[in-house]
């Protein structure tokens, strides 16, 4: 679209409006308008600065992009334009969502937090079909934009699903070994010769090539993210040699987000955790440790971590807690049942948030790809 068509600079087809006095920790949860701000997440505010169309631009951290048409609030961080009568705003807005990549990397300065450079930025040169090609370009760009986020909000709507029949089978089969069984502390069932203990009080600065520990942070899905493990100096790790991890061990989260559960792989014996987890190991004549895990990641245990955990800013679990858990005593036989259920469930889930996140993605790069094609190729709505 924008070979044969001229271009001017972005200064000379908007309406800037006022600076902003409102501060971001201002906004709310709750309030008549929306409020926008250099993130994505969108506040409220009791009070509106603008309305009809307008775009509202990130000044700070990474390009970002926002259209609404209707009364709106926006913070001190925010540069905020609507187009003139010469071009259509909403028109303008896609073509900046276009050049969102360009703009992230050429337009933002600053080592430590990134900022817009407006004089660069309003110098962007922007095309200017007719305003009845814009009008034509913008009604079939919400058309095919429409259907993509239908089918995103379908693919997300499948990875929750598939969380959903993961969470509530596994609630019946561990009900159903409650409802069987006689229970006990955990700390009975565990290896005599390593108690259930929390890690590192201060690990210290990062040291390159030191010896990992794992907070809870790292824990995502079940899955220890090994790229963004910090490590602590030899010497400290050795005073806290008691919480030293081995292959199988099960880390639990016990401070912030509670009850994220992972299971260490080899990569990561010898390894450490910080005071926010407690290392758990099973001890294998009496309970098996994939069984532990999924008793760990039950609601049936997570309604013991609510009903002992401390704290409101900032809520964790006492290690005591942590060791005196009630969990059935089952038979290992049986317990081998649950886990071979539960894996088939677990894989037939994982299988389909995989193939809906890969959708998901798709649906991200074909929309990207539209707006890309829509404002270099004046074929591609012809």
């Amino acid at each position: 679209m924008t070979r044969d068509l001229a271009h001017y600079p972005l200064s000379e087809l908007v309406i800037e409006r006022p600076k902003s006095t409102i501060r971001v920790r201002d906004s709310s949860e709750i309030g008549p308008v929306p409020f926008y701000t250099s993130g994505i997440k969108i506040a409220r505010h009791i009070e509106s600065l603008c309305s009809g169309e307008n775009i509202f631009i990130a000044t700070g951290g990474k390009a970002n992009f926002q259209y609404l048409d209707g009364p709106a609030a926006y913070s001190t961080d925010t540069y905020v334009i609507t187009g003139t009568n010469r071009i259509e705003t909403k028109f303008l807005y896609y073509f900046l969502t276009s050049q969102t990549e360009f703009i992230d990397e050429n337009l933002f300065r600053g080592a430590a937090l990134r900022h817009l450079s407006r004089p660069e930025f309003k110098a962007l040169q922007v095309p200017l079909p007719s305003l009845l090609e814009q009008q034509r370009i913008v009604r079939l760009l919400d058309e095919a934009i429409e259907r993509i986020t239908v089918a995103k909000a379908n693919a997300e709507k499948n990875i929750r699903n598939s969380r959903v029949l993961f969470e509530s089978r596994l609630q019946a089969e561990i009900q159903n070994c409650f409802d069987n069984a006689e229970t006990t502390k955990l700390e009975n069932l565990c290896a005599p010769d390593a108690p259930i203990i929390y890690g590192i009080l201060q690990p210290g600065p990062h040291q390159p090539s030191g010896i990992p520990f794992v907070r809870p942070t790292e824990i995502q899905d079940g899955v220890i993210e090994a790229g963004s493990l910090h490590r602590t100096s030899p010497e400290i790790a050795k005073r806290y040699k008691r919480s030293t991890l081995a292959t199988g061990d099960i880390i639990l989260s016990i401070v912030g987000t509670i009850g994220k559960v992972a299971v260490v792989e080899e990569w990561l014996q010898g390894g450490n955790i910080t005071q926010s987890s407690a290392r758990i190991r099973a001890d294998k004549a009496k309970i098996n440790p994939d069984f532990l895990r999924y008793l760990l990641l039950s609601s049936q245990l997570r309604n013991q971590y609510e009903s002992v955990r401390m704290g409101t800013a900032v809520t964790r679990l006492n290690i005591a807690h942590v060791r005196a858990l009630q969990v059935p005593v089952l038979p290992l036989h049986r317990q081998q049942e649950v886990v071979e259920k539960m894996s088939g469930v677990a894989l037939i889930c994982q299988n389909l948030s995989e193939v809906m996140s890969r959708k998901s993605n798709l649906i991200d790069v074909l929309e990207a790809t539209l707006l890309q094609a829509c404002f270099s190729n004046t074929e591609v709505f012809s």
